[in-house]
């Protein structure tokens, strides 16, 4: 899988299709109710990732997505805009490649010179050099598996209950156009309750803010804004 800007939110996790929605439903879907129906779980895919503030696309069996994020090169300390952290792949300072999973020629080494926690990066010996601090480091990331079948089950269901509604008759959208591609607008002031006490559940907490912030501590892109982070 491509590496990913790990602010930029994916879909495609849960692993649902319109197979899933047709069986779920009792129902045989024609081609173009096939393409509307992941179209639609697509969108509900992402409209979970951006309303908990976090992407769901975690390293789980031969998936592995690779997050980057940037930051300044004299940080101390590294909160990722996702979290649990599974492990740390690369770090680049201005194109270099100053650590790489596996690799025979690091110039820091997990365990001494840096440690990874589920919700942080420590640097403690920084031996690299860089000409500008700023956004000098580049680092690659994967997220462990944190959410559970809750999660499929919920998007089977809502997708469900759209579909089945009358021409889609307005409940959970509040539009569908087709024209040149499926767009969907959910109707968020008539969200199923089991949707929002999904988010409620996995809405992401601000770590760095509940532990309070260090001298050369960052979080992710969007350094100390807990505005990003629903607080």
């Amino acid at each position: 899988m491509a590496n990913q800007k790990g602010y930029l939110f994916l879909s495609g996790y849960s692993g649902v299709t319109h197979s899933d929605i047709a069986n779920f439903t009792g129902k045989t879907l024609s081609s173009s109710e096939q393409a509307v129906v992941d179209d639609l779980i697509a969108s509900a895919e992402d409209y979970l990732a951006r309303q908990c503030k976090r992407n769901f696309q975690t390293k789980d069996g031969s998936n592995n997505q690779i997050y980057f994020e940037v930051t300044n090169g004299d940080i101390d300390l590294f909160y990722p805009f996702n979290y649990p952290i599974n492990e740390v792949t690369q770090i680049d300072v201005q194109g270099t490649t100053v650590y790489l999973k596996g690799g025979s020629s690091n110039q820091i080494i997990l365990g001494k010179d840096f440690f990874v926690y589920p919700e942080k990066i420590e640097l403690i010996n920084k031996n690299f050099s860089f000409d500008t601090n700023e956004q000098a480091m580049t680092i690659y990331y994967s997220i462990d598996q944190f959410w559970g079948k809750d999660v499929t089950l919920a998007i089977k269901r809502w997708i469900s209950e759209i579909f089945l509604a009358s021409q889609y008759g307005g409940k959970g959208v509040s539009s569908i156009n087709v024209a040149g591609g499926v767009n969907i607008q959910f109707d968020t002031s008539n969200l199923p309750k089991y949707i929002n006490d999904l988010i409620t559940y996995y809405h992401k907490i601000n770590i760095a803010a509940e532990g309070g912030f260090k001298k050369g501590s960052q979080v992710g892109l969007h350094g100390k804004d807990s505005s990003l982070y629903g607080l």
